[in-house]
């Protein structure tokens, strides 16, 4: 019997995806998620209490995720990150070793949490998670003595610009290998780009 709960439970939890995929939480139908997981409006109620419980199974562990990936990238020396991130072939190669880690972040359920949380306790999400990729560019930074004028706006405009790019591509595209070479190809041209950026304004402070 335990079963067969577990069986039906993962059929909600996977029809609840695909329904907050397609069309957001807000107008997202209990109905609807009971009839794709074959099962009934009242037996859904079974299982979660209501549809926001639903969404915060579906979308509780890209949180940690997300956290970790980036506390993990913090923590290495800023140094040695853009001395590894200088050379686009070299850095485009080295991607390929944090494949699995980049497969696991970046996920349908991630563009679930971020794109598709209004009306939950995660509708903040996509403001977190700029936040969060705004302090990482500007720790790099400070850390290397860069003065980049109207830093904060310069870093809230690149984290808006490098999270619509994943989640582009996490909206319109399911083939895994596709997603893979996209995100790698967007966090080339934005690792690039944003060690252009601080390594000309070294320059510029140096010729000063």
């Amino acid at each position: 019997m335990q079963i067969k709960k577990d069986i039906i439970r993962n059929k909600l939890k996977e029809a609840g995806e695909t329904e907050f995929f397609e069309k957001g939480f807000e107008r997202s139908s209990v109905r609807e998620i009971a009839g794709k997981a074959g099962t009934t409006l009242g037996n859904f109620y079974n299982y979660f209490k209501n549809k926001e419980e639903l969404f915060h199974e579906v979308v509780k562990n890209e949180v940690i995720k997300f956290e970790e990936f980036f506390h993990g990238h913090q923590e290495e020396p800023t140094e040695y990150l853009i001395q590894s991130e200088r050379e686009p072939a070299a850095f485009y190669r080295a991607l390929d070793e944090f494949n699995d880690v980049l497969t696991s972040v970046f996920t349908r359920k991630f563009y679930i949490w971020v794109a598709c949380s209004k009306g939950t306790q995660f509708s903040n999400s996509k403001d977190m998670v700029i936040r969060y990729i705004g302090e990482h560019f500007i720790g790099h930074v400070r850390d290397v003595g860069t003065m980049i004028p109207d830093l904060d706006n310069t870093a809230a405009m690149l984290s808006n610009g490098f999270l619509d790019g994943i989640l582009y591509i996490l909206g319109n595209h399911s083939d895994e290998k596709t997603v893979n070479d996209l995100i790698k190809n967007h966090l080339l041209f934005f690792f690039m780009g944003m060690i252009g950026l601080i390594e000309g304004f070294i320059s510029e402070v140096a010729h000063d």
